[in-house]
Parts: structure tokens; sequence; C-alpha cells
């Protein structure tokens, strides 16, 4: 099983817009990808700009799969003028 975990820092002015559009990121996910068993959004409670995710795929495949998807190219095209930052961390999971 193979974890994902993302942190965006996102322009104050966007925080709105961006929660919504990840949240409904995160369920065309769960929904269209049979590989992605879990997505979570959160919002950092030290800086609420600040949103981790929290995803868990089958395999490498399934992350391969799920970075290729159109869903995911239209979403990363329609946030990114709304992000300073990303940090992307892939782990296997042990337990």
């Amino acid at each position: 099983m193979i974890s994902i975990f993302v942190k965006y820092s996102v322009k104050e002015e966007f925080c709105d817009e961006f929660l919504s559009e990840v949240v409904k990121h995160s369920q065309r996910c769960i929904k269209n990808e049979t590989g992605c068993l879990l997505f979570h959004v959160c919002r950092s409670s030290e800086n609420s700009n600040d949103f981790l995710l929290y995803e868990e795929y089958k395999d490498k495949v399934s992350v391969e799969q799920h970075r290729a998807s159109k869903h995911y190219k239209n979403y990363s095209e329609y946030v990114k003028h709304w992000v300073l930052e990303k940090k992307v961390e892939l782990a296997e999971r042990i337990n």
C-alpha cells in the first residue's frame, strides 16, 4: 500500500475556494479510482492557509493511474494559481 502526504500553502484570499475544490477532488478520486482507498483533506490548526492531504492507494500502479487521470490534471490546473507552495511525499505503509 502506498500513502501520499501532500501539503499545500494557499494564498489567503483563495482558501475558501481551494477548500471547496480539494474536497470535490477527493470525492472524485474515491468514486472514480478503484485503487484510491482513502483520501482525507485536513486544514492545519496552526496555519489556516495550509492544507494537508492524506491519501492511500492500493499500489504504485494506482498512484500512476491517479496522476494520469483527467480529473487530477483538471484539478491541478484549476487550483495552481491559488497555491504558494506544494510538497508531496510518498511512503510505503508499514502497518
